[in-house]
């Protein structure tokens, strides 16, 4: 369907926009993260399985409202559905609510549901009051809320932002709702309904009611609101009416104290005014894990590339020595490595460019090579790359070696030729476990 603008709340689009880039950040911190991808798995898991057993429990206990049962109120969410452009109806359950006076959207995977609680649907007495309540509820999936629930949850315990985010999606749905109600002073009923029941609903005084907003400037109702994911009922029902007539209703200003210190304040009640003080133990659990696995993997990526690099240096030096009939030694890098690019030389550019090394002028190690040779004339090799790549001046190497036969058959090569003093695990010669031209990581990985 295509959505009408003139349904969303104001405010929505750039609080979502705000949502979808501090997600999408610590999405990525989660990604970085080898331990943090286990644990969002495993509470999505989780999650999953808590979900599918509610809506199981729904399914079974409660009633399906389709064109055999109920099919009254079937029909008027299939109206209510027309009215907003929505072709698929989602599945409709009543559930027994135990006085709840509530209903709200959900999805498992693909599959949409709307949970309406018995006593809700009792207590509207004009059917126009149960149309804004549907409406409402279909109106999260016309607007899309529930497709970016599970993407936009670290925002949602964003401190101001996540829960200023979802009481601007509650009232985009009661725009919905009216739109489906098709009368102001029903859906504006709908919501005393939630505030008081049914019988009450039909007697309030609708203007009594909104001035009741007056109040939510005070500094607890400023501490109380904005750590609640919904709009105070009065505030959605002045909402409703400045909609329907523009500059009826006047703005309430929110108290500077309550706003600043809503998210402590707001954890004392527990339930949604915990979600910022969460958020902040979240961010700190994250960062605490995501941070030193962050600068590992920059570490172990800045490592690896000696490998290629030896191995494509030794490729070279074969190379040249079939057509010349000798290898070349070779010093790349005077001053120890540090944790910052090695930055080479026009010199060491053109001796590599003169062995045909490819690649060359990249990277954080430094390179030497030795070349020895039997009584015979008969020469081998020996390379080594040294790096500190994280800057704590322990140096880890990597050796490649070209080895050739001694008189008795055995391979042999020079000694690896590292000149930093490199932390080692095993001595720098080839051993019968190396392989001829296999670059090998010789320091242990306590190094980094």
């Amino acid at each position: 369907m295509s959505l009408d603008p003139r349904l969303v709340s104001p405010k929505e689009k750039q609080l979502f926009v705000a949502g979808a880039i501090l997600s999408g950040i610590a999405w990525l911190g989660v990604i970085v993260s080898l331990v943090g991808i286990l644990y969002a798995l495993l509470g999505a898991l989780f999650f999953l399985a808590a979900h599918a057993l509610f809506l199981a429990h729904a399914r079974t206990n409660g009633i399906r409202v389709d064109e055999r049962q109920l099919p009254d109120l079937h029909a008027r969410v299939r109206a209510a559905a027309v009215r907003l452009g929505i072709q698929e109806l989602p599945e409709i359950y009543v559930v027994q609510g135990g006085g709840l006076l509530n209903a709200f959207a959900t999805k498992l995977l693909s599959r949409r549901y709307v949970i309406l609680l018995s006593d809700l649907v009792d207590h509207c007495e004009d059917p126009r009051q149960l149309d804004f309540v549907v409406g409402h509820e279909l109106g999260h999936f016309a607007a899309g809320h529930l497709r970016w629930n599970l993407f936009l949850l670290p925002y949602r315990l964003v401190p101001w932002l996540g829960a200023a985010y979802s009481r601007a999606c509650e009232y985009t749905c009661d725009r919905f709702g009216l739109a489906a109600a098709g009368d102001l002073e029903h859906a504006m009923r709908g919501l005393v309904v939630l505030a008081a029941g049914g019988r009450i609903a039909a007697r309030v005084d609708l203007a009594a009611f909104t001035s009741q907003r007056d109040e939510a400037g005070g500094f607890w109702a400023t501490v109380l609101e904005l750590t609640s994911s919904h709009p105070f009922l009065c505030k959605r029902a002045a909402a409703l009416q400045e909609l329907h007539a523009p500059g009826t209703v006047k703005p309430v200003r929110r108290s500077v104290a309550g706003r600043v210190l809503a998210p402590a304040l707001g954890a004392l009640a527990g339930g949604p005014g915990a979600a910022p003080m969460m958020m902040v133990a979240i961010v700190g659990m994250l960062a605490a894990i995501a941070i030193p696995n962050f600068i590992r993997y920059q570490v172990k990526a800045k490592d690896a590339g000696a490998k290629a690099a030896l191995e494509a240096l030794h490729k070279a030096q074969v190379a040249l020595h079939q057509r010349t009939g000798s290898f070349r030694e070779l010093q790349v890098g005077e001053q120890p490595p540090t944790a910052a690019r090695v930055t080479w030389t026009d010199a060491e550019l053109a001796a590599a460019r003169e062995i045909g090394w490819e690649g060359a002028g990249a990277g954080h190690h430094v390179y030497t090579v030795a070349v020895g040779a039997t009584k015979d004339g008969r020469q081998a090799l020996a390379a080594c790359a040294e790096s500190d790549a994280d800057g704590d001046g322990v140096y880890a190497a990597w050796m490649i070696w070209e080895p050739v036969k001694d008189r008795k058959g055995n391979l042999v090569a020079p000694v690896a030729p590292c000149r930093f003093q490199p932390k080692l695990g095993r001595e720098p010669v080839f051993s019968a476990s190396d392989s001829p031209g296999v670059a090998v990581r010789v320091s242990p990985d306590d190094v980094f």
